[in-house]
């Protein structure tokens, strides 16, 4: 099976999404010092481009599922 190129950037955003999870569960044990501004921050950029890369996969289908239909 091929992937398609938003694949790869969605096991991106999962793997960025789940460091943050677990660098936050470090800070609150205090094994990790880094501030919660930048945890909160790095989550917000990351949901943004997770919404993007969901809204780009959106639109490839939706171009597909159109251009299959008006050529039959």
């Amino acid at each position: 099976m091929k992937l398609h190129w938003m694949n790869y950037w969605m096991m991106l955003h999962a793997a960025l999404f789940y460091t943050l999870v677990f660098m936050a569960l470090f800070k609150i044990e205090g094994l990790f010092g880094v501030e919660w501004d930048t945890l909160i921050q790095l989550w917000i950029w990351n949901l943004f481009a997770y919404l993007y890369v969901v809204f780009m996969n959106y639109m490839r289908v939706m171009r597909n599922k159109y251009t299959l239909t008006a050529a039959c």
